[in-house]
Order: C-alpha cells, then structure tokens, then sequence
C-alpha cells in the first residue's frame, strides 16, 4: 500500500495524473503517514546538489547513471566510475575489499556541493583492516601525512583510497634501486633517520675489522660512489668492495693481486710485510737495513709511505753497492761476499786468484801488499796476476823504494827482480837471504859497475841478517855487524873478486 501511495503522488507531482483534490493535499501535508510520504517524493523530485566530486552528473539527463527504479544506487552503478575500487573488491585487498555491505551505507550524495560523502570516523578507524598496522613513529602521524587531501581530487586520482604500502611510497629512496632487499632489512618504524641495529658483517659481504670498525660511515661512502646513504646528504651506501675504492693505489701496475698480500686492517700503515715471500729474502745485514736504504724511487713502483719511493729493486747487488772490481771476469759477488757483513770479505787467495800466498807470503796481512786504493782496482786489495814487480818495484826504477826491496836487504842499486824469480830465495818463512841457489859467485851477477855491494858471498850465505836500510845510512839493522857499513865490512875498493877472509871462488 505505501509504495502505491508513493508512486501515485510521485505520478501526481510529475503531471502523469491530475491535481489531487484539497482534501487529499491536507491530509498529505498533514505530519501522518501520507505526509511523510509527500516529504520522500519531493525529494526524490528535487534532490539536493551532488558533492563537488560528482557535480559533472549533476543534471536531470544524467540520474539513471546511478539511480534505478528498483534499488535506488545499487553498487554496481558506483564501481562503472570507481573501477579501482571494483578492482580491490575483486580481490579483497584494502579497506573495500574486506569491507562487507552495500557503498550507500557510508557514501551519501545530494546534500551539498561540499558534503563530506564519506561519513566514518576517522579516528575510529582499524588500520589493520586496510593490511597496513600502525607502528612506531606511523602510530603518531596524521592521516592527511600519509594521505594527501585534495580539495578536488585530479582527473582519475582519488583521496583516502589507500596508498601502496611500498615505503618509497611516502619515503624518498637515497639508494638510488640499488638495494634489493626490502628497507625493513635496515631499518624499523620507531625513528626515521637511524637505521635499526645495523650489522656490517651480517647485513653486507664487507665486515669491518681493524682500523675499518673505527670509521664514520661517511668515510667511505662518500659523495662520489654508487648511491646516497639515508641520513647523509649526497653520500653513499655501498661503496665497491675494492681497497682502491678508498685507499689511492700507489703501486700503479698490477704487480699485486691482492692488498691484503702487505696490509691489513688493523693499521694502514706499516704494511705487514714480508720480504722472504719475495724473489730476495732478506739475511745478515740485509735484514738491519732500512726499506728505503734499497728502493731508492728506482724500481718499478712506489711504495706507500715513502713519498713516492718504488718497491721492486732490482735483485743485482751492483744496483746498491757499487762496483770497485771493474772485471768483466768477476760474475758473481758472492765468490767473495756474504750478507753476514760487507767488511771483511770472505776471500781466499789460493782459490780466488791467479796467486796463492806461499811462504812469506802467508803470514802477510791485505794491507801489507794491497794498499789504499790508488786509483787502479790492480793496486788494491782486489789485484790479480802473479808477477812481484806488482808490488815489489825495482829500486833501480824507483829510488824511493817499494815495500819489500826497500827492508829485507836489497840495497840500491837492485837488478835481482829482472833475473830470477822471487821464490828462488824467499821460499820459507826463515830470515836469511842469498842462498847459494842464486848462483855460484856474486860476480855472476855484480860487476863494478854497479858499485860496492854490500854483502859477502861466502858470509852471507852463512849469516841471519835482515838487511841493510836506507834510514840507516846503508848500515846493517841486524846481526852481528850491525851498525857498520858494509862497504867497510865486507869489501874493499880495489878489487869485486874478493874480499877480506873470502876464499877464492877458482
């Protein structure tokens, strides 16, 4: 009866049938029931104006696009505008599409241009059910922070609806995509701009020891790497798992294959360095030498610490030590040398030279026949061949005397050193000189012209003198005629061929 009621004074009020007489119009007036009625048809007539976000529908043409005459506003009229919340009802994802009853329930229209057609409480809202729990500092947000109101919403766009719950969503990405993992991994919802308990052994491939734990994270990602760090203004996240990503390579050519070879962490510098692991381990006084005493800025790369100072030297010890030898012969240093100490040198005469030291020769130290440098490698300690005019000149030649002519006998003028051999009378350590070996008579090899010699044959052969001195005015310096001259002692100015007490030599 009362949807008759309805659609006759609907029908009436549309001009479909005449005027209702006065006393009917009373009684619909009237606050009873047909009253009432008249009330729902007049504004089912003359409804009010839409919201603003439907004003484009707001003509006569347009009211069967959401209204029918059997359900008023059914869902599906809204959800032909709304596809996004279709879509979310379809698979029951968000608020609408766990929310169960009819849209006109908490939408209403025709009230006015800026009605509010949601009608919930906001503040009474259960966030879980939108699948999106509140938590930490998202408890004490506004809605609006997170859901931006529009005073009229763009063409497509929509307020309230629900926001991706990816936190780039709302979160600005320092990390530029580079991070797979989800921010949850690093970070919690309690503060924004620290991240939660970050382990940089267990969250990245690059764990940090040594003088690494004691950086700021700015240290290594800084403004010039892979991508921006929360919290830190243009600085990086992940910085390449290189130490020359940091740490400038001195070294310039890839003679190393790893850094950790040298360096490690628990200090930059000095590098733990072993030198055994190289071509040249080092022994005896190698071991005491400074770094830089060897790489000299010479080798093949700089060392780190030594302002620009190379670290491979070459393995040749004339590349430290200079070479005094200047023999193309002499191969190998180590014929003669050894790390265990520059000085002395580990030298045999006998294997290492043309001369082995016999007889007096063996007590004799270096410096008696080698003596400071003077110019020639020949006339220091490092002298090869075997002749005694090397060492022993000629007095004839050199009046100042040599060493040896000048001390054991060999008075000026001397011409033994260009007829027989030094061995033939120095072949022992004993002191005596001028065996008979030499010849048979002294005349043999002294004539007058050479002067008085200082010496009798038939008694020298017999005596142990040391000789006769130029220091000491050409007097014997031992035995029992020392003291006197020999031209007294021995001859006499008339005649070489004998002498006072001397035999005769026919």
């Amino acid at each position: 009866m009362r949807r008759w009621h309805s659609t006759l004074a609907l029908a009436a009020a549309l001009g479909a049938v005449p005027p209702v007489p006065s006393a009917v119009s009373e009684e619909l007036s009237s606050p009873g029931p047909l009253g009432s009625a008249l009330h729902f048809l007049n504004q089912m007539a003359e409804p009010g104006p839409l919201a603003r976000a439907h004003a484009r529908l707001d003509n006569d043409a347009s009211c069967s696009q959401c209204h029918d005459t059997d359900e008023g506003v059914p869902d599906g009229a809204c959800l032909a505008c709304h596809a996004v919340v279709a879509e979310r009802r379809v698979q029951r994802a968000g608020w609408h599409g766990l929310t169960e009853g009819r849209c006109v329930e908490c939408h209403t229209d025709h009230v006015s241009r800026e009605a509010d057609i949601m009608q919930f409480d906001h503040m009474a809202f259960n966030h879980e059910r939108a699948v999106f729990r509140l938590e930490g500092a998202h408890r004490d947000l506004e809605c609006a922070q997170c859901h931006v109101e529009h005073a009229s919403p763009e063409s497509g766009g929509w307020q309230f609806l629900g926001l991706a719950q990816a936190c780039a969503a709302c979160h600005e990405s320092p990390h530029r995509d580079a991070l797979a993992a989800e921010c949850r991994q690093c970070h919690g919802q309690e503060r924004w701009e620290d991240v939660r308990d970050f382990d940089h052994e267990r969250d990245t491939a690059f764990a940090l020891t040594g003088a690494h734990r004691a950086l700021e994270c700015s240290a290594c990602h800084g403004d010039d790497l892979t991508f921006a760090a929360h919290g830190i203004d243009s600085a990086v996240v992940t910085a390449v798992f290189r130490c020359s990503a940091c740490h400038e390579n001195p070294h310039r050519e890839a003679r190393f294959t790893s850094c950790q070879q040298c360096h490690e962490t628990a200090a930059w510098r000095p590098a733990q360095f072993d030198h055994a692991q190289t071509a040249f381990p080092l022994i005896g006084q190698h071991r005491l030498a400074e770094c830089s005493q060897c790489h000299r800025g010479e080798g093949d790369f700089t060392l780190t610490g030594h302002e620009g100072q190379r670290v491979a030297a070459p393995f040749d010890c004339a590349s430290c030590h200079e070479n005094i030898h200047r023999d193309p012969d002499l191969t190998s240093c180590r014929r003669c040398h050894t790390p265990a100490g520059w000085q002395p040198v580990a030298f045999n005469h006998e294997t290492m030279t043309d001369f082995p030291l016999a007889a007096l020769h063996a007590g004799l130290t270096c410096q008696e026949c080698h003596g400071p440098a003077v110019g020639e490698p020949e006339n220091t300690f490092h002298a090869r061949g075997a002749q005694c005019a090397a060492c022993h000149a000629d007095i004839e030649a050199v009046l100042s005397g040599a060493r040896f002519t000048d001390t054991l006998g060999h008075a000026q003028p001397d011409v033994h050193h260009g007829v027989i051999q030094c061995e033939e009378c120095h072949s022992t350590q004993d002191e005596r000189t001028h065996l008979s070996v030499i010849a048979p008579r002294c005349i043999a090899c002294h004539t007058p012209s050479h002067g008085q010699m200082l010496f009798d044959e038939a008694r020298l052969v017999e005596q142990s003198l040391q000789g006769q001195s130029r220091d000491n005015g050409g007097r014997l310096t031992t035995g029992p005629f020392a003291g006197l001259r020999g031209s007294d002692l021995l001859h006499n100015a008339a005649a070489w061929l004998t002498t006072p007490g001397a035999a005769s030599s026919d």
